[in-house]
C-alpha cells in the first residue's frame, strides 16, 4: 500500500512539475518569488487574463516574476506584486501600467522630449507628489488608452477613478489626465510613445 501511495505521489508530482513548464499561448513565462497563496492566485490571474484578452499588443517583456513585496531594483524582468490578486481588471491594469512603464525605458529619447513638453504644460505640481509626476502622468495616460482598448472607454474611466481613490491623497497625474486627457494625449503622440496597437 504504502508503494503504492508513493509511486502515486510521483506521478502526481510528476504531472505539477510538467503543468508548470508548460509554455502559454501569450508566451508569458510567470514565476513565483516566495510562492504562496496570493502569488499563485495573482499567477493564474495573470494567465487567465492574457487568455481572455489579447495582451500581445502590450508585452513588451514576457518575464514577469510575481513576489508578495516586489522591492524597486535594476531587474531583467517585469516584478508584480500580489496586492490586487483577487481583482482581475485591477491586475490588469496593473500589469499594463508595468510593461507600458518598459516600454517608455526602451524609447528614452522620446520620453525625454515628451517629459520636458508635459513639465511646461503642467508646472504646478504638488510638491508632496512632485518626484517623478511628469514620467507618472505620461505613463497613467497609456495605461488609460490601453484600458479602454480592451475594456471601453467608461470602464475603463471608472477603473482609473477607482485605483487613484486606493491612495491617499489621490494621484495628482491620474486627476490629469483625465481631466486633460487631450493635453497629454497629444504630447505622447507627438512624441511617438503611443504604442503602434493604439495609433
Amino acid at each position: 500500500m504504502k508503494r503504492l501511495f508513493s509511486l502515486y505521489l510521483l506521478i502526481l508530482l510528476g504531472a505539477c512539475a510538467s503543468l508548470e513548464n508548460v509554455d502559454h499561448p501569450s508566451g508569458l513565462e510567470v514565476s513565483e518569488e516566495g510562492p504562496d497563496k496570493e502569488t499563485a492566485l495573482t499567477k493564474q490571474n495573470l494567465l487567465h487574463l492574457a487568455q481572455v484578452y489579447d495582451l500581445t499588443p502590450f508585452l513588451y517583456t514576457k518575464k514577469v516574476v510575481i513576489c508578495a513585496e516586489p522591492k524597486p531594483t535594476a531587474r531583467t524582468v517585469l516584478v508584480l506584486g500580489t496586492e490586487e490578486a483577487a481583482a482581475p481588471k485591477r491586475l490588469l491594469a496593473t500589469f499594463l501600467e508595468q510593461e507600458l512603464d518598459w516600454w517608455l525605458r526602451t524609447q528614452l529619447p522620446s520620453t525625454a522630449r515628451a517629459l520636458k513638453e508635459l513639465q511646461k504644460v503642467f508646472p504646478n505640481v504638488p510638491k508632496a507628489q512632485a518626484r517623478g509626476a511628469h514620467r507618472e502622468l505620461l505613463l497613467n495616460y497609456l495605461k488609460l488608452r490601453a484600458l479602454e482598448y480592451y475594456l471601453g472607454h467608461s470602464e475603463a474611466r471608472t477603473l482609473m477613478v477607482e485605483l487613484s481613490k486606493k491612495t491617499k491623497p489621490p494621484r495628482w497625474a491620474t486627476a490629469q489626465v483625465l481631466r486633460k486627457h487631450t493635453s497629454v494625449g497629444s504630447i505622447a503622440e507627438r512624441a511617438g510613445l503611443v504604442p503602434p496597437v493604439l495609433r
